[in-house]
C-alpha cells in the first residue's frame, strides 16, 4: 500500500516544499502581468494550485486556489473572508489580474499540505478570525401604524352599606383619540355615606396628550405630576409638559443588561443559563463572539455560557451580574420639562389652582454603569435643586451619591 505523505509550513520557515510536480492538472505556471502599485510581483517560482481545504479539523465546502513557492502561502482576500480569517495585507502577490495575501506568517497559524488528497490544512486560534455578535433581547421595531379615530370609557364602581347608610362611588374616565392625539379625563362621583343622599361630582385631571414614538417622548397639556427627585416630592399642576416616555415603544429596555464574551475556534453552539435555568441557545462561527443585552431579572445573579463545539468539547464560563432599573444605558437620555400653576386640593375641588411653578428634571447613563441626574424646580415662595449620581458595581449592587438645597420664605436648606 503506498504512503501517504504530510507536510508542513510553520509561520516564517524556509523549510522547501513540494506541492506538486511542474505540468502536473491543477497547476499553472504562466508569466504574471505587471503589477499594480504598491503590490509585489509574483516570481517566476510561484504556482497556482486548486486546493481542498480544512480550517481546525472541519472541511470546507469548496476548494480554493492556492499560490505558493519554496516556503510560502497566497490566498485571496475573497477565500479570507469566505473562511472569517483576518489576515495582514502589506505582503501581497499580484498573480494573473488577482490579488493575493500571505497566508502562513498569520501570528499563531500553522498550514500543512497532503499530497496525496491535494488538501491543504490549517490551524488558526480564534483570535485570528473575526469577531460576531448576538442581540438576545429580542426587541425589534415594527413599522408604526397611524392612529384611527375611536374613544373609550373605563369605571369603577363601589357600593357599601353599614348602620343603616348606604352609598354608591365611581370612577370614571372619559376619552377620545385620532392621529392628533389623546384627549381625555377623569372624575369621581358619588352619593356619600351619610345617607342623606348628598350626590358629589369632583374633576380628576383633563389633558390632551401627543405622542412620539419615534423620539421615545410625549407632550401632555392640561393637569398633569411633576417627576420628583432627591429632596423634592412629585407636585400636581396643570400646564405644559415634555417627558420621555418610553411606553411609546413597549419592550424597549432602558436598563443596561450583560454582554458576555467568549471565543470559538471552530463553529460552535452557545448555551446560555440564567441562574441555572436555560435562557438562549445560539449558533456562533469560528472567533470572537460577544452575547449582547442577555435577558436577567433586576437584582443580582449568575450567568453560565456553555460553548459546545462538533467533536463534543465544552468550556464553561460563569459570570455574576447585578441588574437595576435606575441605571441607564450608555448614552439614553431620562427627562421631564414643566411649566404651570401647581393644583391644590385634588380629589375634593375640581378648578383649585394657585402659585406658578417651572420644574426641570434629567438623567443622563454616561456609562453602561454610571447614571447621573440634575433636578431643579422654582415657585415664587420656593426653589430647590438637587444632583445625583448612581453607580452599578455588578456582583454588589448600587450605590447612590446626592445632594440637595432648597430656599423659602422661611429660610434655606
Amino acid at each position: 500500500m503506498a504512503s501517504t505523505k504530510s507536510r508542513r509550513i510553520w509561520p516564517r520557515a524556509s523549510l522547501a516544499i513540494v506541492l506538486l510536480a511542474a505540468g502536473s492538472p491543477g497547476i499553472a505556471a504562466d508569466p504574471a502581468p505587471i503589477p499594480a502599485a504598491g503590490q509585489a510581483a509574483a516570481p517566476a517560482d510561484l504556482r497556482l494550485a486548486l486546493l481542498a481545504i480544512r480550517i481546525n479539523g472541519i472541511d470546507q465546502p469548496d476548494p480554493v486556489w492556492v499560490l505558493y513557492d519554496a516556503d510560502a502561502l497566497y490566498v485571496t482576500g475573497d477565500a479570507a473572508r469566505a473562511w472569517r480569517l483576518v489576515l495582514k495585507e502589506d505582503d501581497t502577490r499580484l498573480f494573473e489580474g488577482e490579488t493575493y495575501l500571505r497566508l502562513d506568517t498569520a501570528e499563531g497559524l500553522v498550514a500543512g499540505l497532503d499530497d496525496a488528497t491535494q488538501t491543504l490544512s490549517i490551524t488558526a486560534p480564534a483570535a485570528l478570525f473575526m469577531p460576531s455578535s448576538a442581540l438576545l433581547s429580542g426587541r425589534t421595531d415594527g413599522p408604526m401604524t397611524r392612529s384611527g379615530i375611536g374613544g373609550f370609557l373605563n369605571y369603577d364602581l363601589s357600593a357599601q352599606t353599614a348602620s343603616g347608610a348606604s352609598s354608591l362611588d365611581g370612577l370614571f374616565e372619559l376619552g377620545a383619540f385620532s392621529g392628533a392625539g389623546t384627549m381625555g379625563t377623569g372624575f369621581i362621583a358619588g352619593t356619600g355615606n351619610s345617607g342623606d343622599g348628598r350626590r358629589s361630582l369632583v374633576r380628576l385631571d383633563t389633558n390632551w396628550t401627543i405622542d412620539d414614538p419615534a423620539r421615545l417622548r410625549s407632550l401632555r397639556i392640561g393637569d398633569g405630576v411633576t417627576r420628583g427627585s432627591t429632596g423634592t416630592g412629585a407636585l400636581r399642576f396643570a400646564g405644559l409638559q415634555l417627558a420621555t416616555n418610553f411606553a411609546t415603544q413597549p419592550g424597549y429596555l432602558t436598563m443596561a443588561l450583560p454582554t458576555l464574551n467568549g471565543s470559538a475556534a471552530v463553529p460552535s453552539v452557545v448555551d446560555l443559563y440564567v441562574n441555572n435555568i436555560l435562557q438562549n441557545r445560539q449558533s456562533v462561527a469560528s472567533g470572537p463572539f460577544a452575547l449582547t443585552d442577555v435577558p436577567v431579572v433586576n437584582g443580582s445573579g449568575d450567568i453560565q455560557l456553555v460553548v459546545r463545539d462538533a467533536l463534543g468539547r465544552e468550556t464553561r464560563v460563569t459570570q455574576s451580574y447585578y441588574a437595576a432599573p435606575q441605571i441607564l444605558r450608555r448614552g439614553l437620555h431620562d427627562f421631564s420639562y414643566e411649566i404651570g400653576v401647581l393644583r391644590r386640593n385634588f380629589t375634593r375641588a375640581s378648578f383649585d389652582y394657585g402659585t406658578p411653578i417651572l420644574s426641570a428634571t434629567h438623567r443622563y447613563g454616561v456609562t453602561e454603569r454610571l447614571t447621573v441626574e440634575a433636578h431643579g424646580e422654582t415657585t415664587r415662595k420656593m426653589q430647590a435643586t438637587s444632583m445625583q449620581v448612581s453607580a452599578l458595581w455588578p456582583a454588589v449592587g448600587i450605590f447612590s451619591l446626592s445632594a440637595a438645597g432648597s430656599h423659602s420664605d422661611r429660610g434655606g436648606g
